[in-house]
């Protein structure tokens, strides 16, 4: 399996709030969402663009995530644990009623350890171990290494009142990484995300669009 089918997925958890506005686990940011088809545009190049469809738990876990016609990603749990995900590279239409894709490669990862809130501390497949490190829900450190614990790269997420502003991605000995900023967010009525840009270091902005489906 290749650990960075697994990049994504932590993005999607955020927080809930108390009465006080203060921030605890577990950390679920997209409570009510049934659906989301996010659209994500390069600004400067229309015609790049890259289309993923999420699918939620009444929680606002993710279940299934399908990128592009190119891969799917399920999430499984036990009651409130994340036990694993099962990553599939996807081929042609092997049933145009259905559209049941053709499935060329699947990879599983385990979760070996997780949190009181059911988040995942570590977990691993085939070429290599995910760690995760967490405060509270405003900060996220994943640690990549091989199986034998060699550090491969790092990726942090910093959340400020439950929205997602930056990410570090860094190699080994790298202190400053590369740095990814998201922002001018815009809300629907019940307090999702529906549209927000982010800029690569390369200063390139992708415009992100989410079309919601709601829990009733």
């Amino acid at each position: 399996m290749n650990l960075k089918y697994l990049l994504i997925f932590c993005i999607f958890y955020s927080c809930k709030f108390t009465g006080s506005n203060e921030r605890q686990p577990p950390c679920f940011p997209d409570k009510g969402i049934k659906k989301a088809v996010v659209t994500a545009t390069m600004q400067s190049d229309e015609t790049k663009s890259a289309i993923q469809t999420i699918h939620y738990d009444t929680l606002g876990r993710p279940l299934l995530r399908e990128e592009n016609n190119e891969r799917s990603t399920t999430f499984l749990y036990n009651q409130k644990d994340l036990k694993g995900t099962i990553v599939n590279m996807l081929g042609s239409i092997i049933d145009s009623t259905t559209m049941e894709m053709e499935i060329i490669s699947s990879d599983t990862n385990l979760v070996t350890k997780n949190d009181e809130y059911g988040r995942a501390l570590e977990m691993g497949g085939g070429d290599g171990i995910l760690k995760h490190q967490y405060e509270g829900c405003e900060v996220e450190l994943q640690i990549y290494t091989d199986n034998f614990g060699k550090p491969r790269h790092e990726f942090k997420l910093i959340h400020e009142n439950g929205i997602l502003m930056k990410t570090i991605w860094s190699l080994p000995g790298d202190k400053k990484g590369r740095e990814t900023i998201y922002y001018d967010y815009e809300f629907n009525e019940s307090n999702h995300w529906v549209k927000r840009i982010y800029e690569f270091p390369s200063g390139d902005k992708i415009v992100e669009e989410r079309i919601l489906e709601l829990y009733e």
